[in-house]
């Protein structure tokens, strides 16, 4: 993602260095779209994983299709899992940036301190990545 940032903002540059306004118009929509297409995805990632978490809690045979992968998502969708606070939702990602990725879902439990009576649901929502 940053490199995407980082080729945008120089195509702006060089938009704004030959004076090209109609390259500069076009750079500059493409990036307001990008940045509204990954706002939308994101609202609509987390949706779907609140709702699949419900149906989970609901019916212990649901078929989850919505993993969350402990070692690239962000806080937000830690969020919405059972058993964390937004507190300790920040705090996996900040433990996984400072000690290093998670080996397993078992070093995940252990590293975050998550109950046991989480620990049977979350295996069926996080995948190791």
């Amino acid at each position: 993602m940053y490199l995407f940032w980082y080729l945008y903002f120089s195509i702006v540059g060089i938009a704004l260095y030959y004076r090209s306004n109609i390259a500069l118009v076009v750079v500059l929509l493409l990036g307001l779209f990008t940045v509204i297409f990954l706002s939308v995805s994101k609202k609509i990632k987390l949706k779907n994983l609140k709702n699949s978490v419900k149906c989970l809690l609901d019916d212990n045979s649901y078929n989850f299709t919505s993993f969350v992968k402990i070692n690239k998502d962000s806080w937000e969708l830690f969020n919405e899992l059972p058993g964390f606070s937004s507190v300790a939702a920040k705090r996996v990602v900040w433990i996984r940036k400072h000690s290093g990725k998670y080996t397993s879902i078992e070093d995940f439990f252990e590293k975050n301190n998550i109950k046991e009576e989480n620990q049977d649901v979350l295996r069926k929502i996080l995948v190791v990545k």
